[in-house]
């Protein structure tokens, strides 16, 4: 079974064509977000209506959704959309296919060093390769061969997935920008891309590689003081401000009634 798996996961992604996605998401402090994704499948056949069920589902408000035809087979889906938490964002990828786009989102509390973590894993998942593997594999009636003996007479591994799969996914790429609320301090290896403001960062993937292991994008923001804490600063500042002023304002007088005071003794005598 093991030599069955890549050649499984192979049939999948020709059936579903080279696959490529951009997407933006901005995530806000409470949790709640919207994102923009381009999805571009080389595929005869579109699939709106699986696409619109995904994008009804509780906690998910569609913007805008559109369907672009390239050529003959090349299919560009535009979904723009609000996410009321990160639960509903999640829930979008336990109805997807074993192209896993969404992944799995996570915010963490502060960690040691006061920081709050953003985590999302995403990967090529084995869920629907195993469910095909629960059926009996059909060799043909003039295959004079059983299952066992097929799969053992399969090259290694590699030598499938070099062979079926180079030219399918060779170019293609997974690429994400995430727009964050608070300064970001941790990027893991992917710090250079974060952007001069410090709250947008973007990563990017070779399909190909998404095969072999499972992605996990890590961003560590340092969180800022509340608007209300400026006001009030602001405020205090100002109510200082007031009294220095005042206080100056006093002792003027105050020298002033002494000098007159001085000016009236010295006429009386």
């Amino acid at each position: 079974m093991k030599k069955l798996m890549p050649i499984l996961i192979a049939m999948l992604l020709l059936l579903a064509g080279c696959v490529e996605y951009d997407e933006e998401l901005w995530l806000n402090s409470n949790g709640s977000g919207r994102a923009k994704l381009r999805l571009s499948i080389e595929s005869h056949y579109s699939n709106t209506e699986e696409f619109l069920r995904v994008f009804s589902s509780p906690g998910i408000h569609l913007r805008e959704y559109n369907l672009k035809n390239v050529g003959d087979n090349k299919k560009i889906y535009l979904v723009d959309f609000h996410f009321d938490n990160v639960d509903a964002f999640n829930n979008l990828d336990d109805q997807l296919s074993a192209m896993n786009f969404f992944g799995q989102l996570s915010i963490l509390p502060k960690d040691k060093d006061g920081n709050i973590v953003v985590k999302r894993k995403i990967s090529i998942e084995e869920r629907e390769v195993m469910e095909q593997m629960e059926t009996p594999l059909y060799l043909g009636d003039d295959l004079d061969m059983s299952e066992e003996e097929f799969i053992a007479s399969l090259p290694d591994d590699d030598d499938i997935l070099m062979g079926i799969l180079k030219d399918q996914i060779e170019h293609t790429t997974w690429t994400y920008k995430l727009h964050v609320p608070w300064k970001i301090v941790y990027a893991g290896d992917n710090f250079d891309s974060i952007s001069p403001d410090g709250k947008t960062v973007t990563w990017k993937f070779n399909t190909k590689d998404l095969l072999d292991k499972t992605e996990l994008m890590t961003v560590a923001m340092k969180k800022g003081l509340s608007w209300v804490v400026y006001v009030l600063i602001g405020l205090g500042g100002a109510l200082l401000l007031f009294f220095v002023f005042w206080m100056i304002r006093i002792g003027k007088r105050s020298h002033l009634k002494d000098a007159i005071k001085h000016v009236e003794e010295r006429e009386g005598k």
